[in-house]
């Protein structure tokens, strides 16, 4: 990944972050047991430098995009260089153990109502549409629960 798309990337969720840490502020008034972003969630700026920061934002703008949840992949195991969901079997299939995942909190709160963000109000359409044809290209994207 170029230096540029990182920088550009890393813009982008600059003011993802700064309002998600608005909404945060005003949702914690009348919920204060929400729940906190984990230590390892891109809306931490610690973050910044982590494997796989890139994927996850271009994995959030197209789950904003499309209007699908993202979820959180804190305690998620690595494979093949790659976060899996927790599975569980059941009928004798291994399915995903829903009992184990949250959403996102950032996503939580970005996507909630009364005022959903508009991520075409951050994000150029040509990034969406690229983002969305990226995470399409990868159906194995646990962060979008596929």
């Amino acid at each position: 990944m170029t230096d540029t798309l990182r920088e550009y990337l890393l813009d982008v969720l600059t003011q993802l972050r700064q309002e998600f840490a608005r909404r945060l502020k005003e949702q914690r008034r009348d919920f204060p047991n929400m729940r906190m972003p984990c230590e390892t969630c891109a809306f931490r700026t610690s973050t910044d430098g982590e494997k796989g920061f890139e994927a996850t934002v271009i994995n959030f703008v197209s789950a904003m995009q499309q209007g699908e949840p993202f979820y959180c992949h804190h305690n998620f195991k690595i494979r093949r260089g790659r976060y899996e969901m927790p599975r569980k079997h059941l009928h004798g299939k291994l399915v995903v153990d829903w009992s184990k995942v949250n959403l996102c909190t950032a996503w939580s709160v970005l996507a909630s109502l009364p005022e959903p963000l508009q991520i075409a109000d951050y994000v150029p359409e040509n990034i969406r549409t690229a983002c969305v044809e990226i995470a399409r290209a990868d159906p194995t994207s646990v962060l979008r629960g596929r």
